[in-house]
């Protein structure tokens, strides 16, 4: 009897002790909780980032002293709208302009320091953040206040500005985003646990939740949290181009490659072409004032009424025939619809008309750059122009040609002479000559052409060789003179005046003493006759914006070839394995770094004393100086970072003609 009642008190004992333990840890976990939510809360978007004090480098009416690359290019892309009051407010990549509702006129505005502009908003004051590659410009009443990348490395390649609840927020291609609260800047970057430092587009919600677009999907954050939605939410996975917030509490995304997708209370609905979108990629959201949300993209704008997708038509045009990048709306709920043809459209409910955006810069793709006697030629696929102290348009002569033109020269008497795919054109005291199969040629399609010795011209063919134009008429070269390949795929003359061409297989040959000599360009690993020549050290006076000497910076792929002279004339030919140069009758080799082998080169030139400048397919401007090796990009104030021609004038410019942005000026020094 005892011993039962023993045990059965020590059984009771037993789970008294457990049941007091279960309570010390019951209170232990709860106490590890709310110290969890208590880091949890210190981790939230408010608490996080690098703070600084955002000062303006220079003020209104005052500028840098020096200017290293000056940009002219056309204003063909709105990239940016924003209406405020009677003004709308235009940003392209040939500048920033203003449209008065009330006057119905347009003009451009001077105040930013930059030319392409990428960003536009109106803070709760009135003021005006204008942001480009370059940095941000403020307008404060009348005066412009400027914060550059060159002091404020976070201001590099801005994507766009957002007024927010007392804040202005900003966002970067690569830096992160960041928010200004009176000169304060607040930067966000991976290292807050922000998706990815290349952010497009932010929307500020109630409650201090905060939506980050970035180029690798979705982030959400709020006072005590960040939250990933890159997988496992039904978003599609891809770049968010843009974002908006409706008055139901829907998120709609920009997805790039996958349309729209719309996301309330953790449901996600994804919409397509099928249902009422524009075909294209869309690129831009504006709310109007009745609530709706309007979709922009590559081939028309669709509108959401609450049920689905309703596509736009404007009386009189053709929609699909646009590329739409930008659009807002103002208080009274006209719409306003930035093009990619120097344009943007007003529409309401009653008209719609498209307004012409006057070009300060004729052209967005510049091919071919030349200089004779000062002047500077330049030329696009459709349209030729003469820069001497004004920009002037010489006029083709059909308009058979637009579109078709492929190379241009400017003989020693000052005549213009054009390659195209329809024949060749001279252009000669205002008149045209137009030289084709109907004068004998074995061929319309050219793609080069180089001026010679005397009055002599070279013309290169698609798949017909090489052509002559002397004083005595014309002469035809072929593989059976000589020439390794028929077809062309680069020309030039050196300082003695003898051509030489690039063909499709990557030999290269010279016309000397009346014949063709091919060149066998040994694979890396032979000997080479002589060594680079010494070069000189690096003027202190030439400043190069962003890189270093030895910097690591990856300098070329040439996954192709290309070929071009330096200033002394000597030729230069480029490969995958290194840039050979021709000089007293032997190559020379300058190696490339084997890391550096994914860009590939469009253009090169170079200095007498061996300075060396490559034109890029979208790695910008690779500079070779002093041994070292320099890159020049978007960030550093290029326009493009695709490079189609480089040319240096008679006073040591450097001239990049680009696929998008027009030209880009780069004083390198002489």
């Amino acid at each position: 009897m005892y011993s039962i009642r023993i045990k059965t008190l020590a059984v009771l004992l037993v789970i008294s002790v457990i049941m007091i333990a279960s309570g010390s840890l019951c209170r232990l976990a709860a106490q590890d909780e709310l110290q969890a939510l208590e880091k949890t809360e210190t981790a939230g978007w408010l608490k996080s980032g690098k703070i600084r004090e955002l000062y303006p480098v220079w003020g209104s009416g005052e500028r840098p002293s020096r200017v290293f690359i000056e940009k002219y290019a056309s204003s063909l892309r709105v990239e940016a709208l924003v209406s405020y009051r009677d003004t709308l407010w235009i940003g392209t990549e040939g500048g920033l302009y203003a449209y008065s509702t009330v006057h119905d006129s347009l003009s451009g505005v001077e105040g930013p320091f930059f030319v392409a502009v990428k960003a536009l908003a109106v803070d709760d004051e009135g003021s005006l953040w204008v942001g480009g590659d370059e940095g941000i410009s403020v307008r404060r009443g009348s005066a412009w206040f400027h914060y550059s990348s060159d002091n404020i490395s976070f201001l590099k390649r801005v994507t766009g500005i957002v007024n927010g609840d007392g804040r202005v927020w900003v966002t970067t291609f690569g830096k992160g985003c960041g928010y200004v609260i009176s000169d304060s800047l607040t930067v966000l970057s991976r290292a807050d646990s922000l998706l990815d430092d290349r952010v497009n587009c932010i929307i500020e919600e109630r409650d201090g939740i905060i939506w980050f677009g970035t180029a690798s999907g979705l982030c959400r954050a709020d006072s005590f949290s960040w939250q990933s939605l890159r997988y496992g939410s039904r978003i599609p996975t891809g770049s968010i181009n843009d974002m908006s917030l409706d008055e139901e509490g829907n998120i709609f995304l920009a997805v790039e490659g996958a349309g729209v997708a719309r996301l309330n209370l953790g449901r996600v609905t994804r919409y397509g072409a099928k249902d009422g979108l524009p075909e294209g990629e869309i690129n831009a959201f504006s709310l109007d004032p009745a609530g709706r949300v309007w979709a922009a993209g590559r081939s028309g704008v669709s509108v959401y009424d609450g049920s689905g997708w309703m596509p736009m038509s404007f009386p009189g045009m053709q929609l699909s025939e646009y590329g739409f990048l930008s659009i807002c709306h103002d208080v009274e709920g006209t719409a306003y619809t930035g093009t990619d043809r120097g344009s943007f459209i007003i529409s309401n409910i009653d008209y719609a008309r498209e307004v012409a955006i006057p070009q300060r810069f004729p052209i967005s793709m510049v091919s071919v750059i030349a200089e004779y006697d000062g002047v500077i030629w330049m030329m696009s696929g459709s349209r030729i122009f003469r820069f001497r102290q004004k920009i002037e348009e010489i006029r083709l002569p059909d308009p058979w040609f637009e579109g078709a033109l492929t190379g241009m020269t400017i003989d020693r008497s000052g005549i213009l002479w054009v390659s195209t795919r329809f024949g060749i054109l001279q252009f000669n005291n205002g008149a045209w000559q137009i030289f084709d199969k109907r004068l004998g040629l074995p061929t319309d399609h050219f793609r080069w052409v180089s001026r010679g010795d005397g009055d002599d011209l070279w013309f290169g063919t698609f798949n017909k060789g090489i052509m002559r134009l002397t004083s005595k008429g014309w002469t035809h070269y072929t593989d059976q003179n000589g020439l390794p390949s028929n077809i062309i795929t680069g020309l030039v003359t050196d300082s003695d005046r003898l051509p030489w061409i690039l063909s499709e297989s990557g030999k290269i040959a010279r016309f000397v003493s009346d014949k063709w000599e091919s060149f066998d360009m040994s694979p890396r690993g032979k000997a080479w006759s002589t060594p680079v020549d010494p070069e000189p050290e690096l003027d202190a006076a030439i400043r190069f914006i962003g890189g270093k000497k030895d910097s690591g910076v990856e300098v070329s792929a040439l996954n192709g070839f290309a070929l071009g002279t330096d200033s002394a004339g000597r030729v230069l030919f480029c490969r995958s394995d290194g840039i050979f140069r021709y000089s007293e009758n032997s190559w020379q080799v300058i190696d490339i770094p084997d890391a550096a082998r994914r860009y590939s080169v469009s253009s090169i030139t170079g200095m007498a004393n061996g300075e060396l400048y490559l034109g890029t397919k979208g790695s910008g401007l690779l500079i070779r100086r002093s041994g070292g090796w320099i890159g020049l990009g978007v960030d550093d104030g290029l326009s493009d970072e695709d490079i189609l021609t480089i040319c240096r004038d008679r006073s040591g410019r450097l001239w990049a003609g680009t696929r998008s942005g027009g030209i880009s000026i780069i004083n390198t020094g002489k």
